[in-house]
């Protein structure tokens, strides 16, 4: 779970170093995360984890963080910029206790897959000039 955060945490910085994402083939990525088919009860953010990409493309992880309305918008240099084409797969994080260094046990308001992209069951394929793309992420509630 913590090279999850550490994950998270790390495309967070990437997508804020203002890397000029603007001579990339960006698409746009929104959508709404529903928990239990209800907006979520707090913050919280979806990874966007590359695992493959076009012969000559760039991997980098995109985030999107949502708030209580369920809208994101992905970004992979900048907030909203899109992402890069490739394959993702996905993990979303929407904490009642965030996981924390000798403090108390996580407690996550979503049923645990979600929070690993190889068990949460969600997949991006992105094509290089393609159409902007909505995608729903319905969450099961935590069990």
């Amino acid at each position: 779970m913590k090279s999850l955060l550490m994950l998270a945490a790390a495309a967070g910085l990437l997508a804020s170093s203002g890397c000029g994402g603007s001579k990339h083939p960006m698409v746009q990525v929104t959508g709404l995360v529903t928990v239990a088919g209800e907006a979520p009860p707090v913050d919280g953010v979806i990874v966007f984890s590359p695992v493959s990409v076009p012969t000559g493309g760039a991997m980098r992880p995109g985030t999107a963080p949502f708030g209580v309305s369920g809208k994101y918008r992905a970004g992979t240099f900048k907030a909203g910029d899109g992402l890069l084409p490739g394959k993702y797969r996905i993990s979303i994080q929407c904490w009642k206790t965030p996981p924390s260094a000798g403090g108390p046990p996580e407690v996550s308001y979503i049923d645990d897959k979600y929070t690993r992209m190889l068990t949460s069951g969600y997949t991006l394929d992105v094509e290089a000039g393609g159409d902007a793309i909505k995608l729903d992420l319905p969450l099961d509630a935590a069990r």
